[in-house]
């Protein structure tokens, strides 16, 4: 079963440090042609996910669905994802995330910033949280701390759902920290994006 999982999840069990070695030369090549005019000083890659369980005190969240075995199909996936990001201690899940991304990051040359994606709750239009068909959860204060914590690697977004009582108050706390770009995943978050609030929060 678990060699099924690693094998779904891309058997992913290298270092980060291992990233040039397991290139060929003309995949070597073909990458450092595609960036060589670009200036690495404004290169931002703008869709970058972390993720977490809430270990260590960061306070992220994940569906208890995935978390057991009561629930085959999340569990299933849940395992996949720590697979794929190369988790092999639940225990310290949150941490080796950050360890596996930041290796990775700096193990690219020329980096440039990676902008941080939290991801907020599933909102009912009422305001009030649906944690049932929350899938996972990361707090712009988590991300924040890691753009604050690794300032060369990385910028912070923030993620408000507009159905949030405090959705505008939210939204103008952490714009006056510098955050310019909001993630929603619409679908995910509960969101219509027609709804009166979301084109309020987009104006605003």
């Amino acid at each position: 079963m678990m060699c099924l999982l690693h094998h779904i999840g891309g058997a992913f069990n290298h270092t980060p440090e291992e990233l040039k070695d397991g290139l060929s030369q003309k995949a070597s090549n073909l990458i450092e042609r595609a960036f060589e005019d670009i200036d690495p000083q404004r290169l931002v890659d703008h869709h970058t996910h972390i993720a977490g369980i809430g270990k260590g005190g960061t306070n992220t969240f994940a569906n208890p669905k995935m978390l057991t075995w009561r629930h085959p199909f999340y569990h299933l996936k849940f395992n996949v994802y720590l697979s794929a990001a190369g988790v092999d201690d639940v225990a310290s899940a949150d941490a080796q995330l950050v360890e596996r991304l930041v290796g990775l990051v700096q193990q690219i040359e020329n980096h440039g910033k990676h902008r941080l994606l939290p991801f907020d709750k599933y909102y009912n239009h009422d305001g009030s949280v649906n944690l049932e068909k929350t899938e996972f959860y990361v707090p712009n204060e988590y991300v924040f701390a890691l753009a604050e914590q690794y300032p060369d690697l990385f910028v912070p977004n923030i993620s408000v759902n507009p159905y949030r009582p405090d959705a505008l108050e939210e939204l103008e706390r952490w714009a006056k920290r510098g955050a310019r770009i909001v993630k929603w995943l619409q679908n995910a978050m509960g969101i219509d994006p027609s709804d009166e609030r979301a084109i309020l929060f987009i104006t605003r």
